[in-house]
């Protein structure tokens, strides 16, 4: 592939490649032994861990900072990354909030989350905040969006890359959520200039959702 124009479509098939594969492995192991009773959770972890150092060498291969220039930020990094952590947080609780208000989850069933959900709370915290999110913003903020930047207008890649974002989710309530937290993560890697902070925003929304589910459970 050349480098100097990456594909966008490519990091995506490998991860659906990677992650068919490892799920299959881990369903046909766990209906032969029963050594995973959390399958989906299990999987995702070990997709992810083996997916973060390609996607790390193929950033680096390709050359895809987010933005081009190094441009002057109004604010230091940390108040974008305690700002990013913030957002991420609250944008979670609204979703939950609002799922519950507008009773969405009569209308639609979303079983792989559930059974996210029903993993111990140690693998959810290992999985679903801090391996997924870092796996996601790799994929989408850093090679998708990069690789499109390459090609398009600002605007135009981050829509783009945040459609993808919410139509890879898989379940219509997910991606009801996912879209418009897609563009908020944008516009974060925007303003921050670095993949550290939507990181960072979408392991706070994860953990929010993660621990309101335990607690509430």
């Amino acid at each position: 592939m050349d480098k100097n124009n990456p594909s966008a479509i490519f990091p995506i098939l490998l991860w659906l490649l990677v992650s068919g594969i490892i799920t299959a492995a881990f369903q046909a192991a766990a209906e032969k032994t029963g050594a995973f009773t959390d399958v989906d959770t299990a999987a995702a972890g070990a997709a992810s861990a083996l997916l973060i150092p390609a996607y790390v060498l193929m950033l680096r291969r390709w050359k895809l900072p987010a933005y081009p220039i190094e441009r002057k930020r109004s604010l230091s990094r940390g108040p974008w990354l305690l700002a990013a952590g913030g957002a991420g947080a609250a944008l979670s609780l609204l979703y939950g909030w609002l799922t519950a208000k507008l009773h969405l989850s009569e209308y639609f069933t979303d079983d792989v989350q559930q059974h996210f959900y029903s993993a111990p709370l140690w693998q959810q915290l290992i999985v679903l905040c801090m391996l997924t999110p870092v796996c996601e913003e790799l994929l989408f903020r850093g090679l998708v969006f990069g690789s499109m930047r390459r090609k398009t207008s600002g605007w135009k890649a981050a829509v783009f890359t945040s459609v993808l974002f919410s139509v890879l989710h898989g379940s219509p309530i997910q991606m009801l959520y996912a879209f418009p937290m897609g563009l908020v993560l944008q516009a974060f890697l925007h303003m921050e200039g670095s993949l550290e902070a939507p990181i960072l925003l979408h392991i706070c929304a994860n953990l929010a959702s993660v621990l309101t589910e335990y607690i509430l459970r």
